[in-house]
């Protein structure tokens, strides 16, 4: 669904028309994208992993990471063998002995700390969890797939009935939404049960 379409399920689940003065597209697009933002740190939903190239220079053991990384799946140096990931007290710990591969890394803050540390240019592919984008355009579309955004229209709901106060009508869509939650992480993961024909 795009944002416009977002917002008119939402008044068809609270019953309100467009010109509704309470719950105007301003408002509305607001409560959606908190809704948005709120399921994206419930999990780490499949279409939120996303990759990205780090450059690693000489003489340099610590990189940012992207702005919307939440958590790091993995690394891989240029030959695409996954890097061994330690604690952070475990790489303080190792040599700063320069040297022209990378073999550990520690997430850390918002960066990446490496050992050894290069002694020449390096690029690493960084796959990590990030985060859904604010929609603003009436045509933006979320990355959370059609078929759990009912999930997304559930919650956007529910902080339409707190923001005027209706707990009576809150408590039981708060219960559909984490109903959804429930069967989208039993479905998060990407490999199937079937056999095929419906066979488990």
């Amino acid at each position: 669904m795009t944002l416009a379409t977002l917002r008119t399920s939402v008044r068809t689940r609270l019953g309100v028309p467009s010109s509704d003065a309470l719950f105007t597209d301003t408002v509305l697009t607001e409560l959606i994208n908190e809704a948005l933002q709120y399921i994206s740190s419930e999990h780490d939903w499949w279409w939120l992993e996303k990759s990205e190239t780090l450059s690693l220079t000489s003489s340099t053991s610590a990189y940012s990471v992207a702005s919307d990384c939440t958590r790091t799946i993995n690394v891989e140096d240029p030959t695409g063998i996954p890097l061994s990931r330690k604690g952070i007290d475990e790489l303080v710990a190792m040599t700063t002995a320069e040297a022209g591969y990378v073999r550990f890394f520690s997430p850390y803050g918002t960066k990446l700390e490496f050992r050894p540390v290069p002694n020449t240019s390096i690029s690493v592919n960084h796959r990590y969890i990030g985060g859904e984008t604010a929609l603003s355009g009436d045509s933006d579309t979320p990355l959370i797939p059609a078929q759990f955004q009912p999930a997304l229209i559930e919650y956007a709901v529910y902080l339409c009935h707190t923001r005027i106060g209706n707990t009576q009508e809150a408590g039981p869509v708060l219960e559909v939404y984490n109903r959804w939650i429930e069967t989208m992480k039993a479905r998060a993961a990407k490999l199937a049960d079937s056999r095929g024909g419906s066979a488990g």
